[in-house]
């Protein structure tokens, strides 16, 4: 293989390296026929909001950045003032036009290893400003995993005309990219009815078409495995003889890792057997990988249903209800002071309940019609048929979180906090059947947030968000047995648990990490990506997966290999401002509150998705 990652703009490391890759420097390629232009018409077909994008570098020997792809054609152009400015201060430059709602971005460039491209800008159109700059950071940061190194995006786009770039070969190393984050580069080498000799079928840092050199061939025909470390771009690569689900061997698989000082190359080769395995077991033939290929919405963990608008709405959205007795959602607008209610079949908004101050969550106790909604003045007991008011709860201000333990058939509430002006905060112990509070925790934390309680055991574990740690509660006793940080990340206010498999799913704001820790003693099993600005994790427990909705338009859906291992496995569309979620396993459907606050003009929505496969499936396989 002989680094994967190599090239023009490290020249000299590439050839005292021995690089296959840059074994034949070629000349640099801008405009039509580039890698760069492949991209740039790749990310605007994606995004219908770009008008204009154009990426600029300094290529070898030159002395100034000059456009080498663009949407509108052409190359070899300055850079505007805008990007000469984001390229001297390495700052993003944003300009807004509120009249034409355009947002012109000019953005630093960097490539897979987090180094300097160069600078890409961007005119996009038709959202508020805030959802087009995080739409510009998106496309940004999809650039920079296609992008081995700055000359990554002056190469030829494709060698051999033969083969498609949307092949079943590039559907699987894109699906097996976002299931594997931490792995750099994934490139497939084979031979096909279509091309003879070994080439790259596939990858994401393009190169389709290049042939297989020496050390290629050897892993092909020898089936040895190629390990290497590459100190020059800091990587570590192998490449796997790969074989087909009929055992055939048909080619080699190329897998780049970043290398640092704590890289264990032995955990990383293993992984890399893991995906080779996993891949292989994807391909029936060697011809199927050059076949165009589209993935099916049955194939997608979620197919959008449904879209429920709530027009003239402006705010935020909180939790969600399905009242499946009375066919009913239920949705707190916190920011508007209402519960929105909607046909639990149709979608069909039926009313709108305006006797809140600021609505949060809502528990339906069971075997009766009484509805729990928590509000910052005061939790509220309603009627789920008729909507009267039963009565109320006495807990401090800013009741929010609540929680029904089903073990014990207590109702548990958050209440207090820095969103009512006070310092601390409260879980309260409440016999739902009354109301009444029959004990009282105190945090000395001004934003608590999320609890989950064992079915099957005695503990319950708790969000302190402005501490960053998950506190441990003795049910029988009401008191704390346990503090957990959570390291390397700030503001965690989602929490799902697997009691099953001890496991505790946290998601946290600051950045936003989906975090799996072990309920034995609260250490880290696992840390992976989430969309941005989440308010909601829940664990399907039947499918073994976990839902992780963000702000920014996006539904991360996380599989659970086993209680050890987790990967991603597709990032759904959403709407920017869907961060708020529930997952009705009865219903075998998944709803997204859309905040209205992050589109312009603003919509506030809710957005219906089925959950495949079907239950049916899942529990015959």
């Amino acid at each position: 293989m002989k680094s994967i990652g190599s090239g023009l703009g490290v020249v000299a490391a590439c050839l005292a390296a021995g690089s296959a890759l840059a074994a034949a420097i070629p000349s640099p390629v801008t405009g039509p026929g580039s890698y760069g232009q492949q991209l740039v018409a790749q990310l605007a077909a994606k995004y219908p909001e770009v008008r204009v994008m154009t990426l600029y570098i300094t290529l070898p020997g030159a002395k100034r950045p000059e456009s080498i792809a663009s949407s509108e054609g052409g190359s070899g152009h300055p850079p505007p003032p805008a990007a000469v400015r984001a390229l001297t201060t390495w700052r993003a430059q944003f300009a807004y036009d509120e009249a034409s709602r355009e947002l012109t971005a000019a953005m630093p460039m960097l490539d897979m290893s987090h180094k300097k491209a160069g600078v890409m800008t961007l005119t996009l159109l038709g959202k508020g400003r805030a959802a087009l700059q995080r739409e510009a950071l998106v496309i940004r940061d999809q650039l920079a995993r296609h992008t081995s190194y700055a000359a990554n995006l002056v190469q030829e786009a494709v060698d051999d005309t033969n083969i498609p770039l949307d092949s079943y070969a590039q559907y699987i190393v894109d699906d097996e990219l976002a299931k594997h984050r931490d792995v750099m580069i994934l490139a497939i080498h084979a031979a096909t009815p279509k091309n003879g000799d070994p080439e790259i079928l596939a990858s994401n840092i393009g190169r389709i078409g290049k042939k297989a050199d020496d050390d290629d061939m050897r892993v092909v025909r020898d089936g040895k495995t190629n390990l290497e470390v590459n100190k020059d771009l800091m990587r570590y690569e192998v490449e796997l003889p790969l074989e087909s689900s009929a055992g055939e061997r048909i080619g080699a698989l190329g897998v780049v890792f970043p290398l640092t000082a704590h890289t264990d190359q032995k955990a990383r080769h293993a992984e890399a057997i893991r995906i080779r395995d996993e891949i292989g077991r994807r391909i029936p033939s060697p011809a199927k990988l050059v076949e165009p290929y589209t993935a099916s919405p049955a194939a997608q963990p979620l197919t959008l249903l449904h879209r429920s608008n709530l027009p003239g709405y402006e705010g935020d959205f909180d939790h969600l209800f399905a009242d499946t007795d009375e066919n009913k959602l239920f949705v707190a607008a916190e920011d508007h002071g209402t519960v929105e209610v909607f046909d639990l079949r149709t979608g069909e908004h039926l009313k709108t309940l305006s006797t809140f101050k600021v609505p949060h969550a809502f528990v339906l106790v069971p075997g009766t019609h009484r509805l729990i909604v928590t509000d910052n003045s005061g939790p509220r007991i309603i009627d789920d048929r008729s909507y009267q008011v039963l009565g109320k709860i006495d807990v401090a201000p800013g009741a929010d979180t609540e929680y029904y333990d089903a073990s014990t058939r207590h109702l548990f509430i958050v209440s207090g906090g820095a969103d009512v002006n006070l310092e601390n905060c409260w879980l309260n112990e409440i016999d739902p059947a009354t109301g009444r509070v029959l004990r009282q925790l105190e945090f000395d934390s001004d934003h608590v947030e999320a609890v989950q309680a064992e079915q099957h055991g005695g503990r319950m574990f708790i969000n302190l968000a402005d501490r960053n740690e998950v506190d441990v509660i003795d049910k029988k006793t009401l008191r704390l047995v346990g503090h957990w940080p959570i390291a390397g990340a700030a503001t965690n206010l989602s929490m799902a648990l697997d009691e099953a498999d001890h496991r505790l799913f946290v998601v946290t704001r600051k950045p936003t990490e989906l975090f799996v820790l072990d309920t034995d003693d609260g250490h880290t099993i696992a840390t992976l990506d989430a969309p941005a600005i989440n308010d909601g994790v829940y664990f399907d427990a039947l499918r073994k997966r976990i839902y992780v909705p963000g702000a920014v338009g996006e539904i991360g859906v996380y599989q659970q290999v086993d209680a050890d291992h987790y990967r991603e496995i597709a990032r759904v569309p959403s709407v920017p401002g869907g961060k708020s979620e529930l997952f009705a396993p009865q219903l075998n459907e998944l709803f997204v509150a859309i905040s209205p606050q992050y589109n312009r003009p603003p919509a506030g929505a809710v957005l219906w998705y089925e959950v495949n496969p079907a239950v049916a499936s899942v529990a015959a396989h």
